[in-house]
């Protein structure tokens, strides 16, 4: 028989999990204590300008995090840090356009990225690029 004297407790620790992780990410919060590993995702605009060219556009969410529509300039590194949901299902998505083009994908999911505690996306004229700290890019996404 369970003991009934620890669910509130086990109901305290885990809104407290959840409010630590959502305010890392609101106030970029770099050292919050807690069980779960820190990740951290980057999205820069390897974009070379050029006159008249579009603006790179992106959005970017999770199941509880909207970070909202950005604009990089050339040169700008997006990122944001979080902690792992106590289940492990972690995902962040993002939408980019530019101009005509456009693309979605997963730029952090738990069961692929696990290993990757800085996951690095470059994006460039002929798409996304994918590294974790080692800074060797890979090609996962064309624009399309």
């Amino acid at each position: 028989m369970m003991n009934y004297f620890y669910v509130p407790l086990l109901i305290l620790a885990f809104f407290s999990l959840t409010q630590a992780e959502k305010h890392e990410i609101e106030y970029g919060i770099e050292d919050i204590s807690g069980p779960f590993v820190k990740y951290t995702v980057h999205i820069v605009n390897a974009i070379t300008p050029k006159p008249g060219s579009p603006i790179l556009q992106f959005h970017c969410q999770s199941n509880d995090d909207d970070l909202g529509v950005k604009f990089p300039k050339p040169g700008e590194d997006f990122n944001w840090s979080f902690r792992e949901n106590l289940i492990g299902s972690t995902l962040f998505f993002c939408s980019f356009n530019r101009g005509q083009q456009s693309a979605s994908f997963d730029v952090f999911n738990h069961d692929l990225d696990d290993q990757c505690k800085q996951c690095y996306w470059l994006v460039k004229e002929d798409g996304f690029y994918f590294s974790d700290s080692t800074k060797l890019y890979q090609k996962r996404y064309n624009w399309k």
